[in-house]
């Protein structure tokens, strides 16, 4: 039996672009329900050290204890390259990215691919 790759995966916009700047900027937070896992990613247009991103997790939906997942945080390598974190199996149901912008720049969209639904069928609208 032949399955599409959109019967189970979740597409969302979790962050739209920003003009350059310094402060950190966290994305929406997804539900992980009914998923094995997410993969963040996005654009950071200038590299440095001080610009990566980090996945934060909770079980909170409000968000109200966040932390950090460890060994999460990610770092552009080069101008407008594409960042992007695989997280598996979560330990807790809500995720989010943090984008940690050190030095002024923009960002390009974020999103997230959450796979492996087990509900069949997936709406993404």
């Amino acid at each position: 039996m032949s399955e599409q790759l959109m019967n189970n995966v979740k597409i969302t916009l979790v962050r739209a672009g920003e003009d350059a700047g310094t402060d950190n900027i966290p994305t929406e937070e997804i539900d992980m329900a009914g998923f094995e896992g997410v993969v963040f990613f996005g654009t950071i247009a200038t590299a440095n050290d001080g610009n990566y991103i980090y996945a934060q997790q909770d079980d909170d939906p409000e968000g109200g204890t966040m932390v950090v997942l460890a060994g999460s945080k990610v770092v552009a390598a080069a101008n407008g390259q594409v960042v992007w974190l695989d997280i598996y199996k979560p330990e807790k149901r809500y995720l989010r990215v943090c984008i940690n912008r050190g030095t002024s720049t923009a960002t390009g969209d974020f999103y997230a691919i959450q796979y492996q639904g087990r509900k069949g069928l997936i709406s993404n609208l």
